[in-house]
């Protein structure tokens, strides 16, 4: 049977190692987690920020589409005045 630090019962020498890679994943882990914090926040401001500029636009362009369908019915619109008109000019 292998004595020392070979023997199975052991940890092979790596404990050390193992701990150190423990204490630095944990130490990166939580990096991360802060990070992810900042994101976060940035996310939540650039919605506050941009969710009604976008919203403006789309309420721009519904305008804008309303107007076009004004625009090239207007003949029907003035219609009743053109007709007064044509009778009174007869």
């Amino acid at each position: 049977m292998k004595e020392g630090i070979l023997a199975p019962q052991t940890d092979f020498a790596s404990r050390p190692l193992r701990e150190h890679l423990k204490r630095k994943e944990t130490h990166i882990l939580a990096q991360v987690l802060v990070g992810l914090s900042y994101i976060s926040d940035g996310v939540q401001k650039a919605n506050q920020v941009f969710l009604p500029v976008l919203e403006n636009a789309s309420k721009a362009q519904k305008l804008r589409t309303t107007l076009g369908v004004f625009e090239r019915s207007k003949f029907f619109f003035n219609l009743p005045s053109f007709i007064i008109e044509s009778i009174e000019a007869v």
